[in-house]
């Protein structure tokens, strides 16, 4: 006690010294800049070392500092310049924390003698000496805020003591957050330093890899800084929040803590022996430390010198090798490089096996490492055996709750997800996440991960996503709760979240969690981690989709600059980074820089493809193309303002065209031979590039004249026109080029599909017979044909989209005299249709170019080939997508298993596609395949699974197994329903394939409510002039027909066609389908005249429409000849024949369809005393259906039925009665008596045993008859009535004879 008070006691009196040139007095608003040298410090230290020992810096302050300035009341610093010490203007600014141990933080500072970047005298502004302690209370924080600021910045340098270092104080504290913050904000230099102690433990934590840097990381937060008074807290983060804001001072921190730590390895790595280097655990440690930081690129060489070591010193078979090169296959297979990967973890699997046997843990270790390997190779099948391998080893070994065996079964659900096979996969993950909760706790990191892996199983299947959302956010809770905000688990979680409720389409909070992603794993792992990247991706594409680019730039600017950094100039990735950051730039129209992007993207392609790869070339073109729009005065305008600009300035004192104008100049022109429609908000120079695709189009004349409006029309008198002259004289222009070129711009969503003028021209091209031809720019071109190859491009999805009706003009008025024109041709639905024919051959032509561009080892399980294979399905042509769909399915078998959830989609897709070609047996094996697979992975309630139980009831239901067909449509109904509701679409679609099933089993009455029920629902949410109600109406209207309800069929038929003729045009494939409906209803009221009237209309629509046999052409003539089956059966004959030779055309001899035309065929020809033909017609028929759908299928039973007819025409009775019998036999025992089937069989029987003679016989039958059409029909019908009488009257004359 009395050595301490003499140390406080104040030196004798003196003047107050004078301040160092240069500083302040404390005395005045200005900062006291003065410093202590070095030297001082030490010399402060030396002689009260032992004073000072175990205390504070706080505690030196008030017990030291203060009672030896306390008379002069002056700072320290002051004080000991009297003395004769060396103060000056400071250089080095000391953040550190009072209540730090002050030796130890003096000795941080004094490291700063052996740095050689330093000047020979370095002066240290250190607040305990540098402040006068006696007013420095006095300040308020506006003088913090500002002077305190600028004096940081003025310094030029801040060091941080970091103690201790496992968790540093100053990290904690506000106060050293602003010092901080002041030294970032003005772009001071910022130097972390620890104490010699500290230095040495840090070192051997290293050494000993006792320092687990992520946890270390993840702990230093900012925001968790306090301060003793709560006000200044509140103050310092209101100022930093305003300027850079905590998360990016963070951000930087973080960066210069992750050098700093960098540092402190390499240091330690160099002090140790050559000799040992290479065998040493620092080595490696250090090698962990950058790989974790996700530099692994400076972290491989390390595993190899490591390897390398071990290797000579301890030899191939030691176990450290062994852990050497695990480590080392790790990073090689994160870094993309699964060939030598592979090869490792093979060899150390096959050594541990060797050395420790199969059920050590460390072999079990291997062999779940090479599993997700193979896994990530596509190789699932080896994976999934693997991955049970060493399932099953740790289950024995470690027992079923160790955390390595949850880890297991977490590992296996994870293959199992990617698969699909999602009933299994959410299973495991299940008992993984039970396992750990119990064992581990629900908030330890491998408990959280468990969660957020269920969650992400639970948000792909669809079904349940208020689930996932709930598991997602507990994982976010969870790792903000144990792990803190910044560690790389809970930043996964945010992600994850992030992407989920972008999903759920809530992009705002999408968004933020995303920003705090890309924030965290900045500061965490570093800007070049994949983590980090692919964060900021998803923001950057996030903020794209909303059209924020001025948020979206800025970090698809960094994706490039990190790739150029991390991964180099010349690797791919830094090309698609560089690539798609110029179509960025070149949709904002910003050439100059889109070029030199390209240019990158030429250079990384070149480097890693060649330059003659697809990536190469169209990174080039797309750079020689923003080169051309840069130096030209047209770039970055649309074409109204070219026209506005450039075009009518230059034209206005000729008042002519720009054509006219040109040609006075010696330029050719001519007669145009193109007409050219586009979008006049659409860039200019991409419009003419599309233009001058022509070029290289071999069809074209050596010269080509194209009508462009803007140079072609005089544009000083263009606005005197009014709609008669565009609607007349105009048309009759477009007639007359010949052919219209529009350019559909840009690719993914084309402007000129969207504006009425456009449309006005398209429908002037269609109505008048001229070609339509489709273009794209170089540019778009190039960008297309990489979305086709990627798979990023969804043909059906783009054509779906495309509707002329939502045209819009900039003057109202237009737009409606335009929809007038073309609702009063051909209809708005029938040029949409025309359109979207064309568009989708100008599709398959672009597809099918793409496609040859696809390397041969990637072709067969490629997205484009099973999108092009859609299309031309969509398109009818079946056998053409056919052989696409089969190479599909064989390529992914082989590469991705036959078990693979790609897999099963090709297989329902080709079942599909089998059904529609009438191949239904090979359709029902892979219907079931499909099922089976889709039920027992991702269960029976699953959108995949309801689209295969569908398609196999349908199959089935044509094939008349209906005993298996209707439950399978009932289920998908109950589910539907159950999911979705009574009204939604996918629940009445349900309902009406139900409704169509009842119909084939001839169970009409129950189908009946059923198709009303379907209709009411898509009235109520469609509306009544939608085309899917329309198709209702249709099908009600052909039920009603059936049961006999004529007036109302008429009047149903009658109200569809009428809406259809609105709605689509009287041109349309459904309108016409109407059209054959009512005729063939007013055909069996006996209205044949105005049947007939209706159906050459129908078949004159046809025959103009289509330039070959059409199904709609066929319907009609079927149609046309019944009706004039009994005024005019030569013609009727001509018809039939000429529907058989159509369908034989379009199907093949054996198809259903065209036993059906030879059925009506051999119908007429019985009718015409023609038997002979008539019985081999229906002999072939026969066969053809036995062999299709069976013996007992009812067009099988009609089919011997009209047989039997026939075969009594000719005189052959007892073969016809024969038929007779074992028609009804069949009939009763499939369908029962009360059936309609049954019915007809009874009644038509009954006839041929009255003519023979048998009249009790027939009586019989007649009763059977009326059994089944009183059940069907009613007590009242026609049918039951005639059946009734003929009972009678068999009665009368079986008593008679």
């Amino acid at each position: 006690k009395v050595a301490l008070a003499r140390l406080a006691e104040p030196a004798p009196p003196a003047p107050q010294p004078p301040a160092p040139p240069g500083a302040a007095s404390w005395d005045d608003a200005a900062f006291p800049n003065v410093g202590i040298s070095l030297s001082c410090l030490r010399q402060f230290v030396a002689q009260s070392a032992h004073q000072l020992a175990g205390r504070s810096t706080a505690e030196v302050c008030a017990e030291v500092v203060k009672p030896a300035t306390e008379r002069a009341a002056c700072s320290y610093a002051q004080l000991v310049q009297g003395r004769g010490e060396r103060i000056g203007t400071a250089t080095v600014f000391v953040s550190h924390a009072w209540r730090y141990a002050f030796v130890e933080f003096a000795e941080a500072v004094l490291t700063l003698e052996r740095t050689e970047e330093w000047p020979e005298e370095v002066f240290v502004w250190i607040d305990v000496f540098s402040v006068n302690q006696h007013k420095s209370d006095e300040r308020d924080f506006t003088w913090w805020s500002t002077t305190f600021r600028e004096a940081v910045r003025d310094i030029g340098r801040t060091l941080v003591v970091l103690a201790p270092f496992h968790d540093p104080i100053p990290l904690t504290r506000a106060w050293c957050l602003f010092e901080i913050f002041s030294t970032v904000d003005t772009g001071a230099a910022l130097d972390l330093r620890l104490s010699f102690a500290e230095e040495a433990a840090f070192a051997r934590a290293l050494r000993s890899g006792d320092f687990d840097f992520n946890a270390w990381v993840a702990a230093v937060d900012l925001e968790r800084a306090e301060a003793w008074d709560p006000r200044d807290r509140a103050n310092i983060m209101a100022a930093v929040q305003a300027s850079v804001g905590v998360g990016e001072l963070n951000v930087r921190v973080l960066a210069a803590l992750r050098e700093w730590l960098l540092t402190q390895g390499r240091r330690a790595l160099e002090e140790v022996p050559e000799t040992d280097r290479a065998t040493s655990a620092l080595l490696i440690n250090f090698a962990e430390l950058i790989d974790d930081q996700g530099r692994l690129t400076e972290a491989e060489p390390l595993y190899r010198e490591a390897l390398e070591g071990r290797r000579a010193k301890l030899g191939a078979e030691h176990v450290d090798t062994f852990r050497v090169m695990n480590l080392l296959g790790n990073l090689l297979k994160v870094s993309g490089n699964l060939e030598e990967a592979e090869v490792l973890y093979r060899e150390t699997l096959a050594g541990r096996k060797a050395k420790l046997g199969t059920s050590h843990p460390d072999t079990l270790t291997s062999t779940n490492n090479l599993a997700t390997l193979l896994q990530a190779k596509g190789a699932a099948d080896e994976a999934k055996v693997l991955f049970r391998e060493a399932l099953g080893g740790r289950r024995t070994q470690l027992g079923v709750e160790h955390p390595h065996t949850l880890s297991s079964i977490n590992n296996l659900a994870n293959l199992l997800d990617n698969e699909g096979n999602f009933t299994e996969a959410e299973a495991l993950y299940r008992e993984a996440l039970e396992g750990k909760r119990r064992e581990l706790g629900k908030h330890h990191p491998s408990t959280l991960g468990s969660i957020n892996n269920l969650g992400l199983l639970l948000w792909r299947q669809g079904d349940h996503s208020e689930e996932a959302d709930k598991l997602l956010r507990e994982a976010l809770e969870g790792g903000r709760a144990k792990l803190g905000a910044r560690h790389p688990g809970t930043l996964t979680a945010i992600h994850n979240l992030a992407a989920l409720q972008e999903a759920r389409s809530q992009p705002d909070e999408a968004a933020a969690l995303y920003q705090d992603a890309v924030d965290g794993r900045r500061a965490v792992l570093g800007a070049g981690h994949q983590a980090t990247l692919s964060s900021i991706n998803k923001l950057a594409q996030l903020y794209k989709a909303q059209g924020q680019v001025e948020k979206a730039e800025p970090l698809l600017q960094e994706m490039l600059t990190t790739s150029r950094t991390i991964l180099g100039e010349q690797h791919p990735e830094t090309g698609d980074n560089a690539y798609n950051f110029g179509n960025f730039l070149w949709q904002q129209g910003r050439w100059a820089e889109a070029a030199e992007s390209y240019d990158l993207a030429v250079n990384a392609y070149d480097a890693a493809y060649g330059g003659y790869h697809q990536e190469t070339a169209d990174a080039r073109v797309r750079a020689e193309h923003a080169r051309t729009a840069s130096a030209h005065q047209l770039a970055g305008r649309s074409t109204a303002e070219v026209c506005a600009e450039v075009v009518k300035p230059a034209t206005e004192r000729a008042a002519c065209s720009y054509a006219q104008l040109v040609q006075g100049r010696g330029e050719r022109i001519g007669t145009a031979t193109v007409f050219v429609s586009h979008a006049w908000r659409y860039a200019f120079v991409e419009f003419a590039e599309a233009v001058l695709t022509l070029e290289r189009t071999e069809e074209w004349p050596e010269e080509v004249f194209v009508w462009i409006d803007v140079f072609s029309v005089n544009q000083h008198k263009s606005d005197e026109r009014d709609f008669t002259w565009w609607s007349t004289t105009f048309r009759e222009a477009v007639r007359d080029i010949g052919r219209t070129l529009v350019v559909l711009a840009p690719f993914h969503d084309p402007i000129p599909l969207t504006r009425a003028w456009c449309l006005f021209e398209i429908f002037s091209t269609v109505d008048t017979g001229a070609a339509l031809d489709l273009r794209l720019s170089f540019a778009e071109e190039a960008a297309f044909a990489r979305a086709l190859r990627s798979g990023d491009f969804d043909f059906n999805a783009w054509v779906a989209a495309v509707d002329l009706e939502r045209a819009e003009a900039w003057d109202p008025r237009d737009r409606a005299n335009i929809m007038a024109a073309v609702q009063a041709s051909v209809g708005v639905g029938e040029l949409n249709v025309r359109v979207l024919a064309a568009l989708r051959e100008w599709l398959l032509t672009q597809g099918r170019r793409a496609l040859e561009e696809v390397p041969e080892t990637d072709r067969a399980t490629s997205a484009l080939l099973m999108n092009l294979a859609a299309l031309l399905r969509k398109l009818g042509r079946l056998a053409e997508a056919e052989p696409l769909y089969r190479e599909a399915l064989e390529g992914r078998r082989a590469k991705l298993g036959a078990e693979h959830v790609d897999t099963f989609r090709v297989v329902n897709n080709l079942a599909t596609l089998l059904s529609d070609q009438g191949q239904l047996t090979e359709a029902e094996v892979l219907y079931r395949a499909a099922l089976d697979r889709r039920r027992a992975s991702i269960g029976d309630n699953h959108a995949d699974t309801l689209n295969s139980t569908n398609g196999l009831a349908i199959v089935l239901s044509r094939q008349g197994k209906w005993d298996e067909a209707e439950p399978l449509h009932r289920k998908a109904l109950e589910i539907k329903r159950g999911r979705l509701g009574d009204d939604h679409p996918d629940t009445l679609a349900s309902l009406n394939n139900l409704a169509n099933d009842l119909t084939e089993q001839g169970r009409t009455s129950d189908a009946e409510p059923l198709y009303r029920d379907v209709l009411r629902g898509h009235r109520a949410q469609l509306g009544g002039g939608h085309p899917t109600t329309l198709g209702s109406i249709n099908n009600l209207a052909r039920l009603l027909q059936n049961l006999g309800k004529l007036p109302e069929s008429e009047e149903l038929y009658s109200m569809a066609l009428q809406g259809r003729v609105e709605k689509l045009g009287r041109e349309h494939p459904d309108t016409v389908t109407s059209m054959n409906g009512l005729a063939s209803v007013l055909r069996e009221q006996g209205n044949a005249q105005e049947a007939e009237a209706l159906l050459r209309e129908v078949l004159e629509i046809t025959r103009a429409k289509y330039s070959m046999v059409h199904p709609d052409m066929l319907a009609a003539m079927s149609q046309l000849a019944a009706v004039l089956r009994q005024g005019a059966p030569e013609e009727a004959e001509v018809l039939y024949r000429d529907v058989l030779e159509g369908t034989i055309t379009m199907f093949g001899k054996e198809h259903s369809e065209t036993y059906v035309a030879m059925d009506k065929l051999a119908f007429l020809l019985s009718n015409q005393d023609k038997p002979d033909e008539a019985v081999l017609l229906y002999r072939r028929v026969l066969d053809g259906r036995c062999a299709e759908f069976g013996d007992d299928h009812p067009e099988v039973l009609t089919t011997m039925n009209n047989l039997a007819m026939a075969l009594d025409d000719q005189g052959c009775r007892s073969q016809a009665e024969e038929l007779y019998r074992s028609v009804l036999q069949r009939s009763r025992k499939k369908f029962g008596d009360e059936h309609l089937e049954t019915a007809d069989c009874a009644y038509n029987f009954a006839g041929f045993l009255k003519d023979s003679g048998n009249f009790l016989e027939a009586t019989v039958m007649y009763e059977l008859a009326v059994v089944g059409y009183q059940m069907v029909y009613g007590s009242d019908h026609q049918e039951t009535v005639d059946a009734k009488d003929a009972a009678k009257l068999s009665r009368e004359d079986a008593l008679l004879h």
